[in-house]
């Protein structure tokens, strides 16, 4: 009878732990400094409510086994490190380019997280689109090497962070929850009294929601690393941004010459249009003057 309560209490403590989790299991987003505090008042509101049976065992056997310090973290071969790769281009084939950049990332072995396409605007600016795409993260610096060859790439950047301490000091947790778990499970088998059932049950509830959250965190840490996040925004236009060339001084002279040719040219464009747009104002005066010319000939010789 009591092994039937036990395999109860337990089942409904797991199905309210998973339920707990399953929220954080669908964020994309991970704040490496966010994992420092566990969920429901982290390890110390778990010790404290640790009855004293469980509290005895569990801390140097663990201790023991595992060196908090850092040391493990030191002598790790592969790092932790988190990669983001910023690309931004334009194109001339905007559809060619789109397709290629898509069959590229599927090439590497990658997928589309996330994407935004965007029409012309009322300005008569091209097509864009941002694309979120997931590398393997050995493949990630030659899949945004290879994006000149579809595009003209105006800027890229990478930057990272190493999330290789937090990783262990996750591990850490993870291992010593599991050990308090372990012991609340065998204190449960062995419980008579209903009171320290209930508050077995509750440490033990507490103990295996903080297991599945720092789960869910390592799981997206490992997905984070393994997978490099490039970040592609493309742009059509009707012509490529070209490169500033080197300022030299015959270059600033020819620069020169050529504005005071163009200064001069635009002055006789604009003096011409000017006497076109005059000329009517023009003949009607000269049109007057020679009424006024004739009147004055006409009376001179009238006089003579």
């Amino acid at each position: 009878m009591k092994k039937r309560i036990f395999a109860a209490i337990l089942a409904a403590i797991t199905m309210m732990s998973v339920a707990g989790c399953s929220s954080a299991k669908d964020s994309i987003d991970f704040n490496a400094d966010e994992y420092m505090e566990a969920p429901s008042g982290g390890m110390a509101s778990s010790d404290a409510s640790m009855p004293e049976e469980a509290a005895g065992g569990y801390a140097d056997k663990f201790e023991s086994d595992y060196d908090s310090s850092g040391a493990t973290v030191e002598g790790v071969e592969e790092r932790k490190r988190i990669v983001y790769i910023d690309v931004t281009m334009e194109t001339l084939e905007y559809d060619k380019t789109v397709s290629e950049l898509k069959s590229m990332a599927g090439s590497a072995g990658g997928y589309i997280d996330s994407s935004e396409e965007y029409n012309s605007d009322v300005y008569g600016r091209g097509r864009s689109a941002k694309f979120v795409f997931r590398i393997p993260q050995a493949d990630a610096s030659g899949f945004a090497e290879a994006l000149p060859s579809i595009g003209h790439v105006l800027t890229q950047s990478e930057h990272g962070s190493d999330v290789t301490a937090q990783y262990f000091d996750i591990e850490t947790r993870l291992r010593s929850l599991e050990l308090q778990r372990d012991k609340y499970m065998e204190l449960l088998d062995k419980a008579e009294d209903i009171n320290y059932i209930i508050e077995l049950t509750q440490a033990l509830s507490d103990v295996i929601y903080q297991i599945e959250s720092y789960t869910t965190t390592l799981n997206r840490l490992d997905s984070l690393v393994a997978y490099s996040t490039v970040t592609v925004d493309v742009r059509e236009v009707v012509e490529e941004t070209k490169a500033p060339e080197e300022v030299t001084f015959g270059s600033r002279a020819a620069e020169a010459f050529s504005g005071s040719i163009e200064a001069f040219v635009a002055f006789v464009q604009w003096v011409a249009i000017a006497v076109v747009a005059a000329s009517p104002f023009v003949m009607m005066l000269a049109v007057v003057a020679i009424v006024i010319l004739v009147i004055v000939v006409i009376r001179r010789r009238k006089r003579r």
